[in-house]
């Protein structure tokens, strides 16, 4: 458990390292998170909006509900290929493809640790194959964007009852954490394959 968790440190600090040699930042997730936050907020004070969405248009609603929903919905269908756009652009130099490979061998590692301690427990490995975690990221990414774009509260329903119609600063809270989930699941998305090129030849070295 110890090692587990060594190694899962290990792997943060390489995703951190990750975004400092991409971005600039080892912050840019929480960073990125607090501004979209603010940005909906300044937006709602200023300009009022009759929503784009089921939910932001739904009965009991404010202005800031309406901001806050609908430009998570739009900006987590832009930060995939915006990252995957500055991914592919910032690989041609060397600190970045440097940083990319660390990443990927920690992950790998941990990801070979997580399946082995498992195993010894007489457990089965979640998420083990490269189609089933690309199918849980896809699944938890549209669930997040569906989630504040088609669901509607019940009419009838006492208003504060439904969460996406709780006082907004705590739908504003929670919706920064899912853009910072966001931003690391797209990253995540991006590198599932060459991790698991990675975790398969550290096998084969470990069998050898």
């Amino acid at each position: 458990m110890i090692e587990n968790k060594q190694q899962a440190k290990i792997a943060q600090k390489a995703q951190r390292d990750l975004y400092q040699a991409l971005l600039g930042t080892p912050y840019i997730a929480e960073y990125l998170a607090v501004v979209l936050v603010l940005t909906s907020v300044v937006l709602a004070i200023f300009i009022p909006y009759e929503g784009w969405f089921p939910t932001s248009r739904s009965e009991g609603m404010t202005n800031y509900h309406r901001w806050l929903y609908d430009q998570f919905v739009i900006i987590s269908c832009m930060i995939g290929p915006i990252l995957y756009y500055i991914l592919q652009r910032q690989k041609q130099h060397v600190v970045v493809r440097q940083q990319w490979r660390s990443y990927i061998q920690a992950q790998a590692i941990f990801k070979m640790h997580r399946i082995q301690k498992a195993i010894q427990q007489g457990k089965k490995p979640l998420i083990q194959s490269r189609g089933a975690e690309i199918a849980v990221i896809l699944f938890m990414l549209m669930i997040f964007i569906l989630m504040y774009s088609v669901l509607v509260p019940n009419p009838s329903a006492r208003r504060g009852q439904f969460f996406i119609q709780t006082w907004w600063p705590i739908n504003a809270g929670f919706i920064g954490l899912l853009y910072y989930i966001n931003f690391w699941l797209y990253l995540r998305l991006f590198a599932v394959n060459d991790i698991e090129k990675q975790y398969t030849l550290l096998q084969r070295r470990k069998s050898g």
